[in-house]
């Protein structure tokens, strides 16, 4: 049984002023496999809740051979046509003398359709034109974990009672006063923070107001005092279950972030971080990382790459997608022209560039292929996504000008 965080603190604590583990573990009550446990515990960042996929099923035994042949079969078919769980077990029943239950099949079932999900399938969320319409019917328990990780006891101070720790309240203000006067402005909040943190490096090599040393001297003398730190760092991340939408989108505080029409309707784990929203498959697998956004925003936050699969396979909807506005004017414009058989095989072709030069490299070099008058086909595109990564250029060609002259002298 897992201790609750108080305890495995309070073992810390005691275990950081040297008290032995078995005066611990009369202290508080517990056992001395508990304080080892808990006292030699390295990292106390929050880990990822346990995952939510199917678990193991009758059917794997002895019956997967024959009944993974029928969805695969169904492929082929109708979606109305295709098997059910139910039309499982009483195939399973009547043909093979299956004798598990029910819900033995929905596992195999839920697990089968997750393994087997396709790029393309889902959907993709449609921006209309203005008008158009469519007709159709906590943070407590993380701050807890980051007094267990590094050993220490927090004291609480009355709320609204800034008086009580003026020196704290005064460092605050030195740092706004001299670091966001005037108003700082930068294109990230990481870009923010190294700017900075560089000049909270410059201010440490000043001397301190009543002692005439260098701040950074005064620091390194208290490190001396301080609890040595683990060596593992510690990860501030709250980990929450989140259900992506028919779209395959997560929304976490109020803002939309895309994991991908493949992952539509789906369970997912989202680590939110600072900068970054973390998200994860059922089985533990890093899906995406986007930048996360602090102001509430209504439209999802869209990488571009993850719906190329979906927009190629129903290419009607390239008037109304939501990447439409992040290809250059020229692949638009194409794009535009385009019947939807020819169409998809162009996004098709983008797709598959992208997945290894990235979105922004690959339209660059789909823009660069149109502009040289050349055929916009796979190889082509990938080539000139090659030599943009590699910083060649965009030219996509030979420079002929050195036999200028010889047309001169021909003249």
């Amino acid at each position: 049984m897992t201790a609750p965080v108080c305890v495995r603190q309070r073992i810390r604590q005691l275990d950081r002023q040297g008290l032995s583990h078995r005066e611990i573990s009369r202290k508080l009550g517990v056992s001395r496999t508990t304080v080892v446990k808990y006292a030699n515990h390295g990292d106390y960042s929050p880990k990822p809740l346990g995952s939510g996929h199917a678990g193991r099923s009758l059917v794997d035994a002895g019956y997967s051979a024959v009944v993974d042949g029928w969805p695969a079969a169904d492929l082929r078919m109708p979606v109305k046509q295709r098997h059910t769980a139910t039309r499982v077990y009483e195939r399973l029943v009547a043909e093979c003398g299956f004798t598990g239950s029910y819900s033995s099949v929905q596992r195999w079932g839920k697990r089968w359709r997750r393994e087997h999900r396709m790029e393309s399938d889902g959907f993709a969320e449609l921006e209309w034109a203005p008008g158009s319409a469519r007709v159709d019917f906590g943070q407590a328990r993380l701050f807890s974990l980051f007094c267990a990780h590094y050993g220490f006891g927090p004291r609480f101070r009355d709320p609204c009672s800034g008086h009580e720790k003026g020196s704290v309240e005064n460092a605050v203000g030195f740092v706004r006063r001299n670091l966001m006067v005037p108003m700082p402005s930068a294109e990230s909040f990481q870009t923010l923070t190294r700017v900075w943190l560089d000049e909270c490096g410059r201010v440490a090599g000043s001397d301190h107001c009543r002692h005439d040393v260098p701040v950074i001297e005064l620091f390194e003398a208290e490190k001396d005092h301080m609890l040595p730190l683990p060596g593992v760092r510690f990860d501030s991340c709250d980990w929450r279950s989140v259900k992506a939408d028919k779209t395959g989108a997560a929304a976490i505080d109020a803002n939309r972030y895309p994991a991908g029409p493949e992952w539509r309707s789906m369970r997912l784990q989202a680590g939110v971080r600072v900068f970054e929203i973390e998200l994860r498959g059922p089985d533990g697998e890093t899906i995406t990382t986007p930048e996360r956004i602090w102001d509430h925003s209504a439209k999802t936050q869209v990488d571009p790459a993850s719906l190329l699969a979906i927009i190629a396979r129903k290419p009607r909807i390239w008037g109304e997608g939501p990447i439409r506005n992040d290809f250059p004017e020229t692949v638009r414009a194409l794009l535009d022209r385009m019947d939807a058989r020819t169409r998809s095989d162009l996004l098709d072709d983008i797709r598959a560039v992208a997945a290894d030069c990235g979105f922004a490299a690959t339209v660059k070099a789909v823009e660069t292929v149109i502009n040289a008058g050349r055929t916009v086909d796979r190889a082509a595109i990938g080539t000139c996504a090659k030599r943009i990564l590699e910083g060649a250029g965009t030219e996509g060609g030979q420079d002929l000008k050195r036999y200028d002259k010889y047309m001169k002298e021909a003249e």
